[in-house]
């Protein structure tokens, strides 16, 4: 097997962007069935909501007690990792206490840095979908908000940077509908004008601001072979008929 240290030493890395409504999920449950990719194949904001000053003081510690922050990542993504995301609709199913058992067999130091859990995390998860690790491994991570993909580059600068965009009509239209199903009350002149400015501006902000290797997906043809191709040859990584079936865990997305 592949070793927690020589998969540090090899991984290479990528994150997911999105304006929001532009297919983000799709994507990278498509990569996910690759086998260079190692993905926990869903939006856990690790950044900003499980490192949030105001929830832990992680931030602050070079080196924080291993079984500490793995007790407290299993406790708060107990449902959306392990469980179900009812969220996105996902149930899981995978054993929780496994994945720690193999998280503690792989790191046997009794702390450890922001930079090396974060790693650890997608290792084992991947190894808990019973997955190969080689070393042409790419950590995927699907940061999907402007903030977390800051954040995340912070730690992986060297990463590429995968912006999902979509039509704009089409894109309002859908963040109407997703809006309205979470809202009791009715949707604003002010709020239209909000979203379909901030989905505009939202791609020239991201194209120049992040000076990261950038490949822009469009939500209409993201299914297309030739695309997925692009895509592949864009991450170098081998293109296998898997990322035209977009999947989490061992089920269909």
């Amino acid at each position: 097997m592949f070793s927690f240290d020589d998969f540090v030493k090899n991984a290479r890395f990528a994150t997911i962007l999105t304006t929001g409504r532009t297919g983000s999920d799709y994507l990278n449950a498509c990569l996910h069935g690759l086998n260079e990719i190692v993905t926990l194949n869903s939006p856990i904001n690790f950044f900003i909501e499980f490192l949030n000053k105001d929830r832990c003081n992680y931030g602050k510690i070079d080196k924080i007690p291993r079984d500490q922050i793995l007790d407290d990542f299993c406790l708060f993504y107990k449902e959306k990792l392990f469980k179900e995301d009812l969220e996105e609709n996902k149930k899981i199913g995978l054993d929780i206490n496994e994945f720690k058992k193999i998280l503690r067999n792989n790191f046997l130091e009794k702390n450890i840095s922001i930079r090396n859990f974060f790693l650890l995390v997608h290792y084992v998860y991947h190894l808990l979908e019973n997955r190969k690790i080689d070393q042409n491994s790419l950590v995927l991570y699907h940061a999907h908000s402007f903030g977390e993909t800051e954040e995340f580059l912070k730690l992986f600068p060297k990463s590429y940077l995968l912006i999902t965009i979509r039509d704009p009509r089409d894109n309002l239209k859908s963040s109407l509908i997703n809006t309205s199903k979470n809202r009791s009350f009715p949707i604003t002149n002010a709020f239209f004008f909000r979203k379909i400015t901030r989905i505009y501006n939202d791609i020239f902000f991201f194209k120049e601001y992040f000076k990261q290797k950038k490949f822009f997906i469009k939500l209409e043809t993201a299914n297309k072979k030739y695309n997925k191709k692009k895509l592949c040859d864009f991450l170098k990584i081998e293109f296998n008929q898997k990322i035209m079936i977009a999947t989490y865990g061992k089920n269909s997305f």
